[in-house]
């Protein structure tokens, strides 16, 4: 379809997400397929720039890898997911946050999507 990128989801993109894109007419491609479960980030990575792909994923540590590509000059595409708590069900609160000792809520997401 017209405007339309392929997609490539990280193993931690929840199925009904996935199954919401590829009814809507998005070309998605499972990382799980690939290389299995418990797959390297940087491996991860590497194959959706390879394949022309974007990566949607939830992972924290692809912050991490993009920030060094974008130093290093390195070509990729990204989508990196907020997802509500409801959908990873971990309870009220993101898995990718913590608490503070004053009750606040720091959301390590949000942060290192601002710096990247």
């Amino acid at each position: 379809m017209p405007g339309r990128f392929p997609l490539v989801t990280d193993e931690n993109i929840p199925g009904p997400l996935i199954e919401g894109l590829k009814v809507r007419g998005w070309d998605v491609a499972l990382i799980i397929d690939v290389f299995g479960q418990r797959s390297v980030d940087e491996r991860v990575f590497t194959h959706a720039a390879e394949q022309g792909r974007v990566l949607l994923t939830t992972d924290i540590d692809c912050l991490v890898i993009a920030s060094r590509w974008l130093d290093e000059g390195r070509p990729f595409r990204l989508i990196y997911c907020v997802l509500p708590a409801s959908v990873h069900e971990t309870g009220s609160r993101p898995a990718y946050g913590h608490e503070q000792e004053d009750g606040s809520w720091y959301d390590r997401g949000r942060l290192q999507r601002q710096d990247v």
